[in-house]
């Protein structure tokens, strides 16, 4: 990671999202300082955009008093970081899930309900835009709809084609949408 530009793997080594330089890393510092670096966590990001994760720690060799170089030992912890990824999303869902049944509970009227839920998913999501809709025919009737100041409403009456052909596709294939990018859907 640190030899001759030619020689050099293509990949970025990062902690906590900031680059390392090539002097900063693990074996290298041990080398310079003559201390041990424990439990060093780094991110290899390759070309390919693929992210591997690694903890390792590095420990200077010594010829008596001095510090002739250093040895290093990593650890890909890639699969353990996505699975504990993976339990923080399940529980914020279950937390999501848990605030969404207690706001509706005692909710009666549809329209409350609609709206309660939409806002709270909203929040959830970081979402501008999160509604409720029901497809008739070649149109969607969108009842009230949660949005961020300075958007227009949804709700009314739209046609399915107004949405562009990837949402209209699949609207009337009754799936349920999320549009990250509306300008990207070829919407009118």
């Amino acid at each position: 990671l640190t030899g001759a530009a030619e020689t050099r793997p293509h990949v970025r080594v990062l902690r906590d999202g900031a680059e390392v330089a090539g002097g900063d890393l693990p074996i290298q510092a041990a080398a310079r300082s003559g201390a041990e670096v424990r439990d060093f966590s780094l991110e290899l990001v390759f070309e390919d955009g693929t992210i591997r994760h690694l903890l390792g720690n590095a420990a200077p060799i010594r010829d008596g008093e001095r510090t002739v170089g250093s040895l290093g030992a990593f650890l890909d912890v890639t699969s353990w970081r996505r699975a504990e990824e993976r339990d923080r999303a399940a529980a914020a869902r279950d937390g999501f899930r848990l605030r969404l049944a207690d706001a509706v509970r005692p909710l009666s009227d549809p329209g409350e309900i609609s709206a309660t839920a939409s806002r709270l998913l909203a929040s959830f999501l970081a979402a501008d835009r999160v509604g409720y809709g029901e497809v008739r025919g070649d149109e969607v009737i969108a009842a009230d709809d949660f949005h961020v100041r300075g958007l227009v409403p949804a709700a009314g009456r739209h046609r399915i084609s107004d949405y562009g052909p990837v949402v209209a596709a699949e609207m009337r294939a009754g799936r349920t949408i999320v549009v990250h990018d509306v300008a990207a859907t070829g919407a009118d």
